[in-house]
């Protein structure tokens, strides 16, 4: 019989070590992946990147809903939910009236995650730009180049490689990102042609939780958004998981 329990008691224990990571129903947390373009060389991208963002965080405990309809960004739309991840989000696309319901979201403390093009809806929307820190300039060729952390004292790069490599369109930047930023992770420049930036951020979120707003400028291929265990999808994971929490700080635990 002694024997018997221990062994239910191994299986058990075997079985909790091997479950992925969840958020407890009690307390999980709604995200709108929202993603339009009027750009060709994103518009046929979008419909399934947001299709394997909403599937990654379902598998990852999230309540998660995709949309390309501009109804889902009114303050009335967006008071059920935590958190707002933007998918090439092109500028001329938004009106007053989204903008303001995205910044008032904002301002409560919830999470607003941008991803690779989603910079450019800057260029009409001083408050993104600010939020941002910099505007898109230019890319050279899509082309394979390493990504190296530039930190591991922050809950967006829990359990990702220092350096990896992928296939991306490398964006740069018409200015420096400035010290209200946490730069996360760069760009090798000496492992691709093109880079214009030195010292070149990829990802980086503002310092100031009030205002819990991240960005990667990774996301072109849409090949990307299908390798759910590779770092890029991890990377976004991990963003969506901080940026839907009440951290006080920037600093990791784990």
């Amino acid at each position: 019989m002694k024997i018997f329990v221990l062994c239910i008691l191994y299986l058990l224990l075997t079985a909790c070590s091997t479950v992925p990571h969840r958020i407890p129903s009690s307390k999980q947390k709604r995200l709108l992946v929202f993603g339009k373009s009027n750009r060709p060389a994103h518009m046929h991208i979008v419909p399934g990147a947001i299709t394997h963002l909403v599937r990654h965080f379902q598998q990852n405990g999230f309540e998660a809903v995709g949309s390309q309809e501009l109804i889902s960004l009114t303050k009335e739309s967006l008071s059920s939910f935590d958190g707002i991840v933007f998918v090439d989000v092109s500028n001329g696309i938004l009106n007053d009236e989204h903008k303001n319901a995205v910044e008032e979201f904002v301002s409560q403390r919830k999470g607003l995650l941008l991803i690779h093009a989603s910079i450019a809806a800057g260029n009409d929307w001083r408050w993104l730009k600010e939020m941002i820190g910099t505007s898109f300039l230019d890319h050279p060729p899509i082309q394979q180049a390493k990504v190296s952390l530039t930190t591991n004292d922050q809950h967006t790069v829990i359990r990702l490689p220092d350096v990896w490599s992928q296939s991306d369109e490398w964006y740069n930047f018409t200015s420096k990102i400035g010290d209200d930023f946490s730069i996360l992770a760069t760009v090798d420049e000496s492992s691709y042609l093109g880079g214009k930036m030195g010292n070149h951020p990829i990802t980086w979120s503002r310092k100031d939780l009030k205002q819990k707003v991240w960005f990667t400028a990774m996301g072109h291929e849409e090949s990307l958004y299908a390798e759910y265990e590779a770092p890029f999808m991890k990377h976004i994971l991990n963003a969506a998981l901080w940026a839907t929490s009440s951290f006080e700080q920037q600093g990791t635990t784990d």
